[in-house]
């Protein structure tokens, strides 16, 4: 579990970074064998990282990047808040697209606080 750092966008967008390719280096891949990393946040969300790969050419691979918040920790139970994708698979595309992810986090954090089940 990575702590959210609001004050610090950059450093906390490296090191989801970090955790996203350790996970894909250690064959974490969706049912289609895409990449895919899952990465949780001690203020209840989640983020769910793919290369997006099946089906299209190579040249237009991209991240899609799912942000859902814990509804509920006792029953496991998450919401998709928002999605997001990026042109290509860069690193630096990750990295700006992920500051607009933290940007929306905290923009929702009040309304996803009055989903929680406990």
């Amino acid at each position: 579990m990575l702590h959210f750092n609001s004050n610090n966008y950059l450093r906390t967008a490296k090191a989801v970074i970090l955790e996203t390719f350790s996970q894909f280096e250690k064959g974490s891949t969706t049912a289609y064998g895409e990449p895919q990393a899952w990465v949780e946040f001690d203020n209840r969300y989640i983020l769910e990282i793919t290369e997006e790969q099946d089906m299209i050419p190579e040249d237009e691979y991209f991240y899609s990047v799912r942000l859902y918040y814990e509804i509920s920790e006792e029953e496991n139970e998450s919401e998709i808040v928002d999605t997001y994708s990026t042109d290509g698979v860069s690193e630096e595309q990750l990295e700006a697209l992920l500051g607009e992810v933290f940007k929306d986090m905290e923009k929702y954090e009040s309304i996803m606080k009055s989903r929680q089940k406990d």
